[in-house]
C-alpha cells in the first residue's frame, strides 16, 4: 500500500543600487515594513511540498535584491546565510533566544564582495567567494576574478577570513563549492582552450592537503558550460547547473542537472531536473538542507529579479536515482549492506521505509515489476514488523501476476495488522472470493 522562459538577469535601477552600497545596513533596514518575529525551523516557514515555494517572500526573496547564492544552513539549524548582487553582500540570521534576528550583514565580510556562501558537512567552517574585477578600458573584456575564503567556527563567532588553499584557488575557480563529509571538494573551473566554458572537477583531501583535481567524467561534463553545484556528503549524488549556449555568465541560460555515484566511483549521465522545479526557467544556485529533506535553488521569472526557492527533495532523489544507484550488487548484499547503515545510522535517509516504499511503486507504475519487487522486499528486511511493508509487497506480486506470492505476503501484512482494509480486499479477489 503506498502511503504517502528564459530571461536575462535585470541589473538594479541606479536608486537601489544606491541603496544597497551601505554595507553596514540590514535588510531590514532597507525594507521598511517591520521584520516579523520568526521562530521554529527553517526560519518559521512552512515547509514546502512537491511543488517549490518561494522562501520568505517580500524579506529574503523581494525583487529589491537579486540573489547570488542559495540558502546555506548549518548542520544545527541555528544559523541561515546567503548573498546577493549588484553589490555583493552576505547577509545572515541566527537564533537568538528562540527568536530569529533580522538579516544582517555578515562582519567577518570586511571589504570582500562576498557571495555563495556554504557550510562544510561538520559545521566547523563557512566558505564563501570573493569577486575582484580586473579593470579593462573595453567594458566588455572585463575579467572576473574569483577567490575562495573561509572563516572557522569559534566558541563566541567566527574566525578572520583566510583565503583558501592555493591548489584549488588558482584564479580560475567559479563561486560555488560543494564538500563531502570526508573532505573532499566539488567545484568549477575553467576548462583550457579557446572557449571560455567551465568544467567541473573534485579533489580529495590527504593529510590536511588536497590533490591535484581530477573531473569526473564525461557523464558530468560536455562541452557545454557546468559550473554551480552541490553534492551530497556522502557523495551520493551531484547536482549542478549546465547552460545551453555560450555567452557571458550572466546572460546563460542554465538549468539544473542530476547525477548518481554508482558502486564501481563512476557517475551516471546526468539528467535534467529543470521541469520538476516547477516551471522551466534560468537557473543559477543550488544547495540543500543539512538534513537532506530540502532543495534550496534560486530562479528567475520575466520582469523579475531572482528569488530563492525551496522544495522537497525527495520528489527528485527518489523519481531520478538509477536502480543500480539502490540495488547494488544482488538483493542479498543490499540487504546485507542496508542491515549495516541501520545498526551504525538508522537515520540516514538511505534506507527509510517511506523512501524505499516510494522509490518501489515508481517502478511499480513503470511495470517495472522486477525492480519494484526488489525494492520492495528490501524493505520487508529492514522493517519485518512493518504491515505496509508486506502489503506493498503483495501488491507488488499482484500486478506482477504471481498470485501465490501476493497471498502470502498479504497475509503476513494481516498478521501485523488484521484490520488493514487493503489486505483483505485483495485477498478476497486472489482467493477468488469478490
Amino acid at each position: 500500500m503506498q502511503r504517502f522562459s528564459k530571461p536575462s538577469i535585470i541589473h538594479l535601477p541606479a536608486f537601489l543600487l544606491f541603496l544597497f552600497l551601505g554595507c553596514g545596513t540590514s535588510m531590514a533596514q532597507q525594507n521598511p515594513a517591520e521584520f516579523p518575529v520568526l521562530s521554529g525551523p527553517y526560519v518559521g516557514q512552512k515547509p514546502p511540498s512537491y511543488i517549490p515555494q518561494v522562501f520568505m517572500p517580500g524579506t529574503v526573496s523581494s525583487n529589491r535584491m537579486p540573489k547570488h547564492s542559495a540558502m546555506a544552513f548549518s548542520p544545527d539549524g541555528t544559523e541561515v546565510y546567503w548573498s546577493v548582487a549588484n553589490p555583493f553582500a552576505m547577509y545572515y540570521m541566527k537564533i537568538e533566544n528562540g527568536i530569529w534576528t533580522k538579516p544582517r550583514i555578515a562582519p567577518f565580510t570586511k571589504g570582500l564582495e562576498c557571495s555563495s556562501p556554504v557550510f562544510t558537512p561538520d559545521g566547523k567552517k563557512l566558505i564563501f567567494s570573493s569577486q575582484k574585477v580586473e579593470k579593462h578600458d573595453d567594458e566588455k573584456n572585463r575579467k572576473f576574478i574569483i577567490s575562495l575564503w573561509y572563516v572557522e567556527r569559534l566558541n563566541d563567532g567566527w574566525s578572520e577570513p583566510v583565503a583558501f588553499d592555493s591548489a584549488i584557488n588558482d584564479g580560475t575557480i567559479d563561486y560555488q563549492v560543494s564538500f563531502t563529509r570526508d573532505g573532499t571538494i566539488y567545484f568549477s573551473k575553467k576548462r583550457e582552450g579557446p572557449v571560455e566554458n567551465r568544467d567541473i572537477f573534485y579533489a580529495r583531501l590527504v593529510n590536511g592537503k588536497y590533490t591535484t583535481p581530477q573531473s569526473p567524467g564525461d557523464s558530468i561534463n560536455t562541452d557545454l558550460n557546468e559550473s554551480r553545484l552541490y553534492v551530497a556528503p556522502d557523495e551520493s549524488y551531484l547536482i549542478f547547473t549546465r547552460a545551453e549556449r555560450v555567452k557571458r555568465i550572466m546572460g546563460m541560460y542554465m538549468d539544473f542537472h542530476i547525477s548518481f555515484r554508482k558502486a564501481d566511483g563512476s557517475w551516471t549521465k546526468a539528467q535534467e531536473i529543470g521541469d520538476m522545479l516547477g516551471e522551466k526557467t534560468t537557473s543559477s544556485w543550488i544547495n540543500v538542507s543539512p538534513d537532506g529533506k530540502y532543495l534550496f535553488f534560486t530562479s528567475i521569472y520575466p520582469g523579475r529579479l531572482t528569488n530563492i526557492y525551496w522544495t522537497t527533495s525527495s520528489g527528485i532523489l527518489d523519481n531520478m536515482m538509477p536502480y543500480e544507484c539502490i540495488v547494488q550488487g544482488t538483493v542479498e548484499q543490499t540487504i546485507a549492506r542496508f542491515k549495516d547503515i541501520q545498526k551504525t545510522d538508522p537515520g540516514n535517509r538511505a534506507i527509510q521505509e517511506d523512501r524505499l516504499n516510494i522509490i518501489g511503486y515508481n517502478y511499480l507504475n513503470k511495470k517495472k515489476f522486477t525492480e519494484a519487487i526488489s525494492v520492495l522486499k528490501i524493505i520487508t528486511e529492514l522493517y519485518p514488523g512493518s504491515s505496509n511493508a508486506f502489503d506493498s509487497l503483495g501488491e507488488a506480486y499482484m500486478k506482477a501476476g504471481n498470485k501465490e506470492l501476493a497471498i502470502e505476503n498479504y497475509e503476513k501484512s494481516l498478521k501485523l495488522k488484521p484490520e488493514s482494509q487493503s489486505g483483505i480486499d485483495a485477498l478476497k479477489v486472489l482467493k477468488g472470493k469478490q
